[in-house]
């Protein structure tokens, strides 16, 4: 099931990130879309497995925490990082925290934010020297790439 999610996961990325950098637009309707399906999964997997039942709190907590932090760095930039980007943050943090194992939960999601981050600073960094100019730059294929290291981490 876990597996299954992950696919999903991964050709949803694909595509809202390859959308993103070309289009600089994330659709809330792909977003939910994407939501939807992670949280079907996250209620499979909370009804089928005992041990998941009871890390569902911690889950939930971890999750809360990303999506604030995620929030939070939204709200310092002065809302200079899209309200687009903020909600695929949350909605990876929440894949993140509904897939990974709880032993490497935090430090999956605090690998995937790092990479995410680094990744974005450096597309922003080379399109303001290409350009010379302060314009949007699509943070989707960053956090994607980021949530895919935080899944890689799992397996090391």
């Amino acid at each position: 099931m876990t597996l299954l999610a992950t696919i999903l996961f991964v050709i949803y990325g694909l595509g809202i990130a390859t959308y993103d950098f070309f289009a600089q637009l994330i659709r809330n309707r792909v977003l939910l879309k994407l939501f939807a399906t992670l949280f079907f999964f996250a209620l499979l997997n909370f009804l089928s497995n005992p041990a998941f039942r009871y890390e569902t709190p911690f889950r939930i907590a971890c999750f809360i925490a990303f999506a604030m932090f995620h929030i939070i760095l939204a709200l310092i930039s002065g809302l200079r990082i899209g309200a687009g980007d903020t909600k695929y943050a949350m909605v990876v943090s929440f894949f993140l925290s509904a897939i990974l194992p709880v032993q490497i939960l935090v430090p999956g999601n605090l690998i995937a934010i790092f990479n995410s981050w680094v990744i974005g600073a450096i597309m922003t960094w080379r399109r303001w020297l290409q350009l010379k100019s302060q314009t949007a730059i699509p943070m989707a294929p960053a956090l994607f790439f980021g949530a895919l290291t935080g899944v890689l981490y799992s397996f090391f």
